[in-house]
């Protein structure tokens, strides 16, 4: 399964589109045919469907370097869980389904490796400021998922360095002379071994 997962990750339209993709599979995968996946920005209430999913990865800090020179960006991530008010008990529908969209975050990566992509931080649920009774967004309720994600983007800037052969000096006179230490071979440990028993 680990093979199939993408090493790497190199915009952060990537993440959004990844996310985007994993729910409307779910989606479709079970018996909410009518729940409609898009992005916050396609919302327009006029031509929304009655149960909606909206993404939104958001705004960015900078996070931990990685060790392989890769850049590493923390993203504010939101799941909307939009109810039509014409639903019955609309509100409770939308925190149902935001406390459904938080179930899948648990180590999720969206198809990228772990290397690329870490799990999810922080997870929040609330009711959603997005839809907030106001003209524009009248008619709806909405529970909001939210939480942080690091990305570290870009290809490995160089391989993690080979090491072979363990090096060994019982008080050496000079530390920094190679020649006061001796490899640690499979033999000797096994010798010594033998020799304690």
């Amino acid at each position: 399964m680990s093979s199939m997962l993408k090493p790497e990750i190199h915009q952060p339209s990537e993440l959004y589109d990844a996310i985007v993709q994993y729910y409307r599979a779910q989606i479709a995968a079970g018996d909410s045919a009518d729940v409609v996946v898009s992005g916050h920005h396609d919302f327009i209430p006029e031509q929304a469907a009655s149960r909606q999913i909206l993404v939104e990865v958001g705004s960015a800090e900078s996070g931990p370097q990685k060790n392989d020179g890769r850049v590493c960006l923390v993203f504010e991530c939101t799941l909307y869980g939009v109810i039509s008010k014409a639903e019955q008990d609309a509100a409770y529908q939308a925190m149902n389904l935001a406390t459904a969209l938080a179930r899948h975050l648990k180590h999720q990566s969206w198809g990228f490796s772990g290397l690329a992509v870490d799990d999810p931080e922080q997870i929040k649920l609330a009711e959603s400021f997005l839809i907030n009774g106001t003209d524009k967004h009248a008619g709806f309720e909405a529970w909001e998922v939210r939480w942080q994600q690091k990305v570290n983007l870009g290809s490995p800037q160089y391989e993690d360095e080979v090491v072979s052969g363990i090096w060994l000096a019982v008080n050496p006179d000079d530390p920094d002379d190679i020649n006061e230490y001796r490899e640690v071979t499979d033999l000797c440990l096994n010798n010594s071994i033998s020799e304690q028993s």
